[in-house]
């Protein structure tokens, strides 16, 4: 029996909405079952999204522990509005829920924990979904059921992974794994692990991706955040470029009187990524909406193009200027494959970066700091490792703090929308995990 009625839950939702608080799902949910939250349908918008997870609660009531999600919905939404004329929405809705019970009381459905699927008890309604207590997953649990493990490494990229993946679970080996259940469009579903790395550079990369690879055994690895473009009229700013090869420089040989020299390493990606990265225009339709502001839940920054804010000599500079205002008149940003260039240093000079690029011919787009070491982990194993980074910055052009927060979400947005064009079939057994 619903808790409310259906006219309380789209009052709800349009409160949610006039207050701003669309893309704090994960704060609403703080509280509640992460099974319970694991097993709430995926919508493609952050509003639609709101607006399931509300009818998904209310139709749910009591849960088996006793706990209310709806209730504890309710809670944090009224903390979240503060001083908003929104929070008497929520306020008076709570006062119409119930904050506690027993499971099957008041109509409700008694849900048991069976084989790892959640069902109803003979005769009964069958509940949404449920939290039925069981032992804490272990890696063991999981090991050879996930699908793919995504790697982090800055706090913000992190974040904006965990908007898209929020976590139901969480596995604790060398390292703590978050642990989402993505539904697919054409059903079934994946595991997908998240892991941040401690730290920034190909070797903590590398022991992050052969932590990960040993203990849970995903079928792929993603890197997902933000990286450096090289100045070029293909991308610009909050555009997201996805590795088709990753070029290691990372080992360099410093010269009396002459200039730096680079060993090339790492290689094109495995030739199952390969396949399906060739093919990504073809999924078109099915990646639709991935750049729209509904979601990638930022603000797009403005582009200043000021003298003042680009550097190197006058070729690059001209360079920089020409690529940036290329592509200021857009408003979307767009995703292309490429080779990403990967060092132990953060490449901010226009210098080294010229050097590199005279060596590597010329056929990077980006570069960053992690993706060889995750190459070299996944390599040696055969198993695909990509990398998908939103555009932070141009080498040449200074930073804008808006940029990066923005780039960060556009990579795990599009993340997100390319996953659910099911690259590849979920693991046999991943059904089998509780959710």
């Amino acid at each position: 029996m619903a808790i409310l009625s259906h006219d309380d839950i789209l009052n709800l939702h349009a409160a949610v909405i006039t207050a701003q608080m669309v893309t704090s799902r994960a704060a609403l949910l703080v509280g509640i079952d992460g099974h319970f939250v694991a097993g709430l349908p995926i919508a493609t918008t952050p509003g639609d999204q709101i607006l399931t997870d509300l009818d998904g609660m209310n139709g749910t009531g009591v849960l088996a522990d006793g706990s209310v999600p709806l209730a504890i919905w309710l809670k944090n939404a009224v903390a979240r509005a503060g001083d908003r004329q929104e929070a008497t929405v929520f306020r008076k809705a709570l006062e119409r829920c119930p904050t506690s019970g027993r499971a099957g009381a008041g109509g409700g459905a008694t849900a048991r924990f069976d084989g790892g699927q959640i069902s109803a008890s003979p005769g009964e309604p069958g509940p949404r979904t449920s939290a039925i207590p069981h032992q804490p997953l272990s890696v063991e649990d999981v090991k050879g059921k996930v699908d793919f493990g995504i790697l982090t490494i800055r706090e913000d990229e992190f974040d904006a992974v965990l908007e898209r993946f929020p976590p139901f679970t969480h596995v604790k080996g060398r390292r703590v794994y978050n642990l989402h259940r993505l539904e697919l469009p054409a059903g079934g579903s994946y595991l997908v692990a998240v892991v941040r790395c401690i730290e920034q550079g190909n070797t903590e990369a590398l022991d992050a991706a052969r932590d990960l690879l040993e203990e849970l055994e995903p079928q792929w690895l993603l890197v997902v955040g933000i990286a450096g473009a090289v100045p070029s009229d293909e991308l610009t700013l909050g555009d997201v470029v996805v590795s088709t090869r990753i070029v290691d420089f990372s080992i360099e040989a410093v010269l009396q009187d002459k200039p730096s020299e680079y060993a090339m390493m790492g290689g094109p990606v495995h030739k199952d990524a390969a396949a399906i990265l060739a093919n990504l225009r073809a999924h078109k339709a099915q990646l639709k909406g991935w750049n729209t502001a509904a979601s990638i839940m930022a603000s797009r920054p403005a582009i200043v193009l000021d003298d003042e804010l680009f550097y190197g000599d006058e070729d690059w500079q001209k360079k920089a200027q020409r690529a940036i205002a290329h592509h200021a008149s857009r408003s979307e940003p767009l995703v292309t494959a490429g080779a990403i260039g990967s060092s132990d240093r953060l490449v901010k000079d226009t210098q080294v970066l010229a050097a590199f690029l005279r060596k590597a011919a010329r056929q990077v787009l980006a570069v960053e700091m992690e993706s060889a070491g995750v190459y070299r982990g996944a390599s040696g194993r055969q198993v695909p490792a990509v990398a998908i980074r939103g555009i932070s910055d141009v080498v040449g052009f200074k930073r804008d703090p808006g940029w990066t927060a923005y780039a960060c979400h556009t990579a795990a947005a599009f993340t997100h929308a390319f996953l659910r064009t099911q690259p590849i079939q979920p693991a046999g057994a991943s059904a089998r995990v509780p959710r």
